[in-house]
């Protein structure tokens, strides 16, 4: 039951994520910010909502904002290539 309820919050996250990329590729940045909130409200962990959230708020001159985002994202990146990196 878990397996199920956490496959349709994934789905449900990426169906935001794209809308938000729509909204912002259309420059309805307003509503692009709203749907990748809604996808990092259902998976905390979506780094490329918060890579573009980052990209909406640079959008917007929200810069503190955008570099708070960005850093989240190049920390988790950072970490990830050191695992890989040092995979056996």
């Amino acid at each position: 039951m878990y397996q199920r309820w956490y496959n349709n919050m994934c789905i449900l996250s990426k169906h935001n994520f794209y809308t938000g990329v729509c909204y912002r590729t259309l420059g309805r940045v307003h509503e692009a910010e709203h749907q990748f909130k809604l996808a990092l409200a259902l998976n905390p962990t979506y780094y490329s909502a918060v890579f573009n959230l980052g990209l909406t708020y640079q959008h917007l001159n929200r810069w503190d904002e955008a570099i708070q985002h960005f850093r989240a994202v190049t920390k988790v990146c950072t970490v990830l290539h050191y695992f890989v990196s040092n995979a056996v």
